[in-house]
């Protein structure tokens, strides 16, 4: 294990006779973003509050280069989905309180100000900040701390594009300069560039722990074609999908590699069957996702116009 490794061991976390965890076991690296990916009630907060101390395990442990929680402390922020300020207290205030006193007259310290767009809402009193406000204050006083270990629970929700492009900027910014990072969350489209460590989880168990590409790995490319001659296409490759019906017919014909899909794209160009789109398309990090069950049923795959 090395030194400021964050390593969660064959964790559980029990409540009554519900297990929110069951042998969760992953690790994230120093210099790295590790996304916790899972949908609603995977177990994705419980593994923070159990990582932060503010809960115990029913068995295992989160460790931090080794220790607990409690053991480093001072090396360990987190910011919990809900993002708590002090409502009296003006937001340079409460950078200073949530940070444990780091001065902001610094140059680091205006850096960050500065680079998370927080200027104009160091005068204000936190109760008239909207959600998105206050969680950007409460990441900014974790990052005024100089992490080893950051930890972040939903970090994009509540935030526009603009804010959430600083922060993550500011995220990759702190990981390449050795802090280890975990976000968790189900935002795919803002989680999907910014982690390097994915952590699939589904009723408290990790059911995929890899990288982006891996993951994407596990599910191989597709033809997508779009022909008014649906039925010709499928005389050809009867195991073609239907996406949709209209305005034109979209379908998706599977494959079991790269190579195969490039050999269907010449056998339908040279089908002579009209066409007005086709291509190879990798699995997006969303489809993955759907297809290792993390998504409800009614949820139906969209197909871009």
């Amino acid at each position: 294990m090395r030194s400021l490794d964050l390593v969660t061991r064959d964790l559980s976390k029990r409540f009554g006779e519900r297990w929110a965890l069951r042998g969760l076991s992953f690790a994230a690296v120093p210099g790295s973003v590790t996304l916790l990916a899972g949908r609603n009630g995977a177990g994705k907060t419980t593994w923070m509050r159990v990582a932060t101390g503010l809960a115990h395990p029913s068995s295992g442990a989160v460790l931090f280069g080794g220790w607990p929680a409690g053991r480093v402390r001072t090396r360990l922020a987190a910011v919990f989905d809900d993002a708590p300020v002090y409502p009296l207290l003006t937001g340079a205030e409460n950078l200073e309180v949530l940070s444990g006193g780091c001065p902001l007259r610094t140059a680091p310290a205006r850096a960050l100000v500065d680079e998370l767009d927080l200027g104009s809402l160091l005068p204000l009193r936190a109760d008239g900040l909207s959600f998105g406000q206050r969680k950007r204050l409460a990441v900014a006083a974790a990052l005024l701390r100089r992490p080893s270990w950051l930890l972040l629970d939903e970090p994009s929700v509540g935030l526009d594009s603009g804010a959430w492009g600083a922060v993550a900027g500011t995220l990759r910014r702190l990981a390449a300069e050795g802090a280890c990072i975990v976000v968790t969350g189900q935002d795919l489209k803002n989680l999907e560039e910014l982690a390097d460590q994915i952590v699939v989880i589904r009723d408290g168990a990790a059911v995929f722990a890899g990288t982006r590409a891996e993951l994407q790995r596990l599910h191989p490319p597709r033809v997508r074609v779009r022909t008014p001659a649906a039925d010709r296409l499928r005389a050809l490759f009867p195991q073609a999908e239907v996406l949709a019906e209209r305005p034109v017919p979209c379908l998706e014909i599977p494959c079991a590699s790269g190579a195969e899909g490039e050999a269907l794209l010449a056998r339908i160009r040279a089908s002579e069957i009209p066409l007005q789109s086709l291509e190879l398309r990798a699995a997006t990090l969303e489809e993955s996702f759907r297809r290792l069950g993390l998504y409800d049923g009614e949820e139906q795959q969209e197909v871009a116009p």
